[in-house]
């Protein structure tokens, strides 16, 4: 991958669904969209992301670039976002990466 698709395809923060045959997190999609919802509700806007499935069992990425939000914002957004998956071994959580299922 050249240099400046790498650079595109850079995401600040990613939530990945995974399974191991038996499915995704039932209710990782809902926390996630409660800590979204919170965050939104707080800034008065949106915050952007990509779903991007790759799997038979619902596996799937959720990639943010977080521009709306300050440095010191994604911070927090991350740790809410960490905090409200604590122990939950169907979700990984990566940072400054690339969004590695996109097409």
């Amino acid at each position: 991958m050249p240099d400046g698709e790498k650079q595109a395809n850079m995401y600040r923060f990613i939530v990945s669904f995974i399974s191991i045959g038996e499915g995704t997190d039932r209710t990782g999609r809902e926390t996630m969209d409660g800590v979204l919802a919170s965050w939104e509700k707080k800034k008065g806007g949106s915050i952007a992301f990509e779903a991007v499935p790759w799997g038979r069992e619902g596996e799937a990425d959720f990639c943010f670039n977080l521009k709306e939000l300050t440095s010191n914002e994604q911070e927090m957004f991350i740790s809410d976002m960490k905090t409200a998956f604590k122990g939950r071994s169907l979700v990984q959580m990566s940072e400054n990466q690339p969004c590695t299922h996109k097409r």
